[in-house]
């Protein structure tokens, strides 16, 4: 691990942080720092996350989308498969970085 990103905001939240701001999920603050500081590259990268914004970052930011039914994602399961079809699913974190191992050459 090279780094943690996070949004502390919220437009509900205390001051100083309810702001509604460009790192906060779907916005893609967060990965374009993360573009920014570690020199990623768009093109074969993957958002995996376990909530609809999870998966709205990752098509924002043009990434790949993976849903984890982990934590919120199995209640997200029908709704980001119908906002996003053909996004994969997985059951676990491991299960979907199983699938990323296999189809990067």
């Amino acid at each position: 691990i090279d780094d943690f990103i996070y949004c502390p905001h919220h437009p509900d939240g205390q001051i100083p942080y309810n702001l509604d701001c460009n790192c906060r999920k779907p916005n893609t603050g967060m990965i374009d720092k993360a573009r920014t500081e570690h020199k990623i590259e768009v093109e074969g990268s993957f958002m995996i996350g376990d909530k609809p914004s999870d998966i709205e970052l990752a098509f924002n930011a043009k990434l790949a989308g993976i849903l984890v039914e982990t934590g919120y994602g199995f209640n997200a399961s029908q709704l980001v498969a119908d906002k996003f079809p053909g996004v994969p699913q997985f059951v676990s974190f491991q299960d979907a970085t199983n699938y990323i191992a296999r189809i990067i050459p």
